[in-house]
């Protein structure tokens, strides 16, 4: 939350916002269901989740809650950062850390990609252990290497420029929709 709010104070005031920069439709939404699919996959995390919480806790209140205000927050990146920039790079942090953005915004887009993305992967492995095990699906080490080895694997030869791109679209599309309906 606060490095976004430090990109959104970044964007407005080094650019402006224009709202005529952003198209009624867009040229290419040849990644966007998959993208997004990716972006809300949070379903492998819900059974971890629910044989953890207190009996209180409201399930279906968190969920909503989680879902509606990141979908609030991917709608606010987006619009201030169409109506600032007039030709963004595909990866918003690639135009931050680029151009006439604060040295603090370069540095803020650096450690986002290190505290969001890159301590997320270890979250969503050691959760998906936990599922596969918990679950009775495979031992103690067949878990890990499914959900621990494989996954680190994979993403060391996916991590480089469009691969990882195509890789996101098609597994948010594909297996994410299985999973979550």
């Amino acid at each position: 939350l606060i490095l976004s709010l430090e990109f959104i104070i970044d964007m407005v005031s080094q650019n402006g916002i224009d709202p005529s920069l952003i198209p009624l439709f867009g040229d290419d939404y040849s990644n966007v269901l998959g993208t997004i699919m990716f972006n809300f996959a949070f379903c492998p995390t819900i059974p971890a989740w629910l044989n953890e919480k207190k009996r209180e806790v409201r399930t279906t209140a968190v969920l909503w809650n989680a879902a509606l205000s990141s979908t609030a927050m991917y709608l606010v990146m987006g619009l201030i950062s169409a109506m600032a920039f007039a030709n963004a790079e595909t990866n918003l942090l690639q135009t931050l850390s680029a151009g006439r953005s604060w040295v603090l915004t370069k540095v803020s887009a650096f450690l986002f990609g290190i505290l969001v993305l890159g301590l997320g992967i270890p979250v969503f492995c050691i959760v998906m252990r936990y599922n596969l095990v918990v679950g009775g699906v495979c031992n103690n080490c067949c878990a890990t290497l499914l959900a621990v080895v494989m996954p680190w694997g994979v993403s060391w030869f996916l991590y480089q420029g469009k691969a990882s791109e195509i890789f996101i679209s098609c597994s948010g599309m594909l297996l994410v929709s299985i999973v979550g309906f």
